[in-house]
């Protein structure tokens, strides 16, 4: 059994830009995975239609199954009216990280979950992608 003590995340708001930057370590499993939705969903600095970027890169994957990734697109889908017309980034330099996170995007995808998601292996990709603007 994975030792879920060593995961965490940490949440950065920026309302400035309209965004959210999440900073993610240690070993993933799927109720640590909706835990982390749940936090963003469910902060009241949350709002539909801001931008999501996640960073994946010192997160372990290994204990995440394809089942998983389809249980974690219908949570995500239960937030629906939370989430519609926001735009998502996850950083996963890691092959099996990569993975698992495009076989998220299938089964959101079939869910129609709308939230529009792309997987980028630096973060300057996926800033680039979600247009994010310069501090002021």
């Amino acid at each position: 059994m994975p030792d879920e003590e060593s995961y965490r995340f940490e949440l950065q708001f920026d309302a400035e830009r309209n965004m959210v930057r999440a900073f993610h370590a240690g070993l993933c499993t799927l109720p640590l995975l909706k835990a982390f939705l749940d936090a963003i969903v469910n902060d009241p600095r949350w709002a539909a239609g801001m931008m999501l970027l996640s960073d994946f890169r010192q997160t372990d994957a290994s204990h995440l199954s394809n089942d998983d990734m389809r249980e974690y697109a219908a949570h995500t889908a239960r937030y629906f009216d939370r989430i519609a017309g926001s735009k998502a980034a996850t950083v996963a330099d890691k092959p099996l990280n990569f993975g698992m996170v495009r076989v998220w995007e299938a089964f959101a995808a079939i869910r129609e979950t709308p939230i529009e998601h792309r997987v980028f292996q630096t973060l300057e990709e996926a800033e680039r992608w979600l247009g994010v603007p310069p501090k002021k």
